[in-house]
């Protein structure tokens, strides 16, 4: 049911985790490094979260996604996308993923890699927040309260490869 599942991804446990087993959420989580989740799995358990893999079986209150292609098919399932990678010195994926699907979108403030999104999506409803725990709270709201569509945002940035190769092809004239 799409209206009780928000994604976490690019998850690394710790505080995180916390924080979401504090919800009653239903959670896909795209873990950054997919061979810890054996342990991702054993600290959800230890907060008394019902969790499994995407290949396992029964209900789970998280599932763990564990192979390549499994992220962009989940974003359909959920209303709500926190962009976790954001959070840490990485920064976060892409912010377009999720809003080609509608997701109302939560990310963190590092963003640098991804600033032309993260202004597009800005306008559509996307949430800059500073820490895990200003996140849940605002995926907790969107579940309930729709806002603007991301999807709107694909318009804005429409053109960006032709944008970023004129851009690339300027600094090689300059360097000639």
């Amino acid at each position: 049911e799409r209206s009780a599942t928000a994604i976490a991804a690019a998850l690394t446990g710790g505080a995180t985790f916390a924080a979401l087993a504090q919800t009653g959420l239903r959670v896909l989580i795209a873990p950054r490094y997919p061979k810890r989740i054996p342990a991702l799995l054993r600290r959800a358990r230890r907060l008394h979260v019902s969790a499994r893999t995407s290949r396992g079986s029964g209900v789970a209150r998280w599932i763990f996604l564990e192979t390549m292609g499994e992220l962009a098919a989940a974003y359909a399932l959920a209303p709500v996308a926190i962009v976790a990678g954001s959070f840490g010195r990485r920064g976060g994926q892409t912010l377009m993923e999720p809003a080609a699907h509608g997701c109302a979108i939560i990310h963190g403030p590092q963003v640098a890699h991804v600033r032309e999104e993260a202004e597009a999506l800005a306008h559509r409803g996307a949430q800059v927040v500073a820490d895990w725990s200003a996140a849940v709270t605002h995926a907790m709201h969107r579940l309930t309260t729709p806002g603007p569509d991301p999807r709107d945002a694909l318009n804005d940035l429409r053109g960006a490869t032709a944008r970023h190769l004129h851009h690339a092809l300027s600094l090689l004239d300059q360097q000639r």
